[in-house]
């Protein structure tokens, strides 16, 4: 059986062509791998401790289309690249909104700070502990202000715009009731106008709103004129589609059935020259 053994680089011509005099890389071999047995070179080749390696030049590409240096193959190269490309693109445009968001954030809410710091001071000055407090303050202040302009006490004051906002909300309840009242009349006096006439009171009150006509008496007899115009159209259409359509074959009258199309192939010389002088006849009736 056959040991491994090294082959020396100078029975390797292709080795002359090294550049800048690189160094070697190895790959292991064993012998049963190769084929058969192998013997030495006799001039030159010598075998030496068992190291079961063979001497490759650098780069050079394996069998197996792997890189003998672990580089990946040229495929996950250009995924990985393109991996890298699309990430540093995503995170331009993340850095580009957040520098507009901040802006706008900025140019809206960039005194926040300062009056937020001149509200807690003045509030402080005067004695108040948190916003609440302050607020109520100021409304007295405001009512005070009220009642002195009018020359009443603050409390009748409050008890007289107490009772103008229960009198406006009462003025809104009223208003919101009259309009229901009005729509429920109004529904039912379309409804019964539609009866008398036999029309449709849904599409009454669509014609009414698109064409803006507030009385039943005019909205029917222009929606009437209306869906007469569009039947007689319709009716118009037709006819003339039917005319055509009658017009397209002659009708062959004769001993026969009168008034009937007859398509059917005869053999009858007589029946055939009927047919055509029809035909003419019809020709000249169209012209």
């Amino acid at each position: 059986m056959l040991k491994p053994f090294r082959l020396r680089l100078g029975n390797f011509q292709f080795f002359n062509g090294l550049e800048g005099g690189g160094e070697v890389v190895t790959e292991t071999v064993h012998p049963s791998d190769l084929g058969g047995e192998l013997t030495p070179p006799q001039d030159t080749g010598e075998i030496t401790e068992p190291t079961g390696q063979i001497e490759t030049p650098p780069g050079q590409q394996l069998e197996g289309g792997e890189n003998p240096e672990g580089q990946p193959p040229e495929g996950m190269e250009q995924s990985q690249a393109f991996a890298k490309r699309l990430q540093e693109r995503t995170q331009a445009a993340l850095m580009e909104e957040r520098q507009r968001w901040e802006q706008e954030v900025s140019e809206r809410y960039g005194n926040y700070d300062t009056y937020d710091r001149a509200m807690n001071f003045f509030m402080k000055q005067a004695g108040y502990n948190d916003l609440d407090s302050m607020m109520q303050a100021i409304e007295q202040q405001d009512l005070l202000q009220r009642a002195e302009k009018f020359g009443v006490t603050p409390e009748i004051q409050q008890k007289l715009e107490s009772l103008e906002a229960k009198a406006q909300r009462a003025e809104e309840l009223e208003y919101q009731r009259e309009q229901q009242q009005l729509s429920q009349r109004f529904t039912q006096a379309l409804g019964q106008f539609a009866q008398e006439k036999g029309a449709d009171a849904a599409a009454l009150e669509q014609f009414m709103v698109e064409q803006n006509v507030p009385n039943f008496e005019v909205a029917y007899n222009a929606m009437r004129a209306q869906q007469l115009e569009e039947q007689l159209t319709s009716a118009k259409e037709t006819a003339i589609q039917e005319y055509l359509q009658s017009k397209k074959a002659p009708k062959v009258e004769g001993p026969g059935v009168t008034g009937l199309v007859s398509d059917e192939p005869t053999t009858d010389f007589k029946v055939a020259r009927e047919r055509a002088l029809q035909r003419l006849r019809s020709a000249n009736q169209q012209i």
